[in-house]
C-alpha cells in the first residue's frame, strides 16, 4: 500500500495495509511546520512542536517512509521518526518541458501580458504565498530597474497572497516590470517556462523544488535558494546561480543580466542533470523498495 497524504486518504490506505496484513509506504511531500501561520500567528513555536510530534505519529504505523531529498529526510529524522527512510526523489514526466515550444506560442504570451521581447525575463513560477518570499524578488526588482529597466518579472501561478503582492508592486509603480499571469492550464506551463530567460525562486521552504527541475528539462538556467534539496542538482556557476543571503540574490541577478551567454551554459550542464529524475528512474527505484519491503514481510 503507497499513499502520499497526510490527510483522510492517507489514513484510509493506513486502515487498509493493516486489514490485509500488507507492508505500506508513505512519501513526505510537505514541511508541514512551514504553513503553521495559515492557522494562527499567536503561538507559532508551540503549533510548530504539535505538528512535528503529529508528523511523526502519523508515519510510525508505515514499514517505510520515502523522503523526495535528504532534507527532508534530515528533518524527520530530527522529529524522531524511527521508521526506515528511503530518499527518492519525485519522478516528473520531463518529456514535455524538453519539447520545443511554437514562436507562435511564445509571441501570443508577450502580446498578452505585455512583456517586451527584447528585456530580460525572470520567471517565477509556483504558488504564491507567503513560504515562496515572493516579497523579496518585488523588492530586488524596485533596486534594479534603477540601473536597468529592461527587465521583467513574470509571476505564474495564483495563491492567498497574490492580491496583497499586486497591490505592492502598484504602489511601488512596477506594473510594467513586474506581470503577474494568474493560474495557467496545466498543459501550458512548459510555455512559461521557455520564455524565461532566468527561472528563479526564492522560496526557503522547498522539500525539493520541482518546478526546478522542469526550469532545468526545459533548457532554462535557474537561480534558486541554497538548500540542501538543490544539492548535488543546481551548482553554483555550473549548472546553474545559488543564493544564501539576499544581497547575493541581488548580485546574482545582476551577473545573469550581464552574462547572458555564460548563464546559458549552465542551462546545458542542468538539461543532463534532469534526465536522472525522469517518472521511468522514480518508478524503478520505488519498485526495488516494494521489493525489499515485500521480502521483509514475507509476503508474496
Amino acid at each position: 500500500m503507497y499513499t502520499q497524504t497526510e490527510f483522510t486518504m492517507g489514513r484510509f490506505g493506513i486502515f487498509i495495509a493493516k486489514d490485509l496484513k500488507i507492508p505500506s509506504v508513505h512519501t513526505y511531500h510537505t514541511v508541514h511546520e512551514e504553513y503553521t501561520h495559515y492557522i494562527s500567528n499567536v503561538g507559532e513555536k508551540s503549533l510548530k512542536k504539535i505538528v512535528r510530534k503529529l508528523s511523526k505519529r502519523y508515519v510510525a504505523p508505515f514499514s517505510g517512509v520515502i523522503a523526495p531529498t535528504e532534507k527532508t529526510k534530515d528533518l524527520l529524522t530530527s522529529y524522531g521518526v524511527k521508521n526506515k527512510i528511503y530518499v527518492v526523489p519525485t519522478g516528473i514526466n520531463l518529456e514535455k518541458f524538453k519539447k520545443n515550444a511554437l514562436d507562435a506560442e511564445i509571441d501570443n504570451l508577450f502580446k498578452s501580458f505585455k512583456i517586451k521581447k527584447d528585456s530580460f525575463k525572470l520567471v517565477f513560477l509556483g504558488r504564491i504565498s507567503k513560504e515562496k518570499n515572493i516579497e523579496i524578488l518585488i523588492d530586488m526588482m524596485s533596486k534594479i530597474i534603477n540601473s536597468d529597466k529592461n527587465i521583467q518579472l513574470i509571476i505564474v501561478g495564483d495563491g492567498p497572497d497574490r492580491l496583497e503582492l499586486e497591490h505592492r508592486v502598484k504602489n511601488l509603480n512596477l506594473e510594467d516590470n513586474i506581470i503577474f499571469t494568474n493560474r495557467v492550464p496545466n498543459d501550458k506551463v512548459p510555455v512559461y517556462y521557455k520564455m524565461a530567460d532566468m527561472f528563479i525562486s526564492p522560496s526557503k521552504t522547498e522539500t525539493q523544488g520541482l518546478t526546478i527541475l522542469e526550469a532545468m528539462a526545459a533548457g532554462v538556467p535557474v537561480l534558486v535558494y541554497d538548500d540542501t534539496n538543490v544539492k548535488g542538482i543546481v551548482l553554483h556557476k555550473k549548472t546553474g546561480l545559488l543564493f544564501k543571503e539576499d544581497h547575493e540574490l541581488l548580485d546574482n541577478i545582476k551577473f545573469a543580466l550581464n552574462n547572458r551567454e555564460e548563464i546559458k551554459k549552465y542551462a546545458k550542464e542542468a538539461f543532463r542533470i534532469a534526465d536522472d529524475f525522469s517518472s521511468s528512474n522514480f518508478a524503478r527505484k520505488i519498485e526495488k523498495i516494494y521489493q525489499e519491503l515485500i521480502n521483509q514481510s514475507g509476503k508474496i
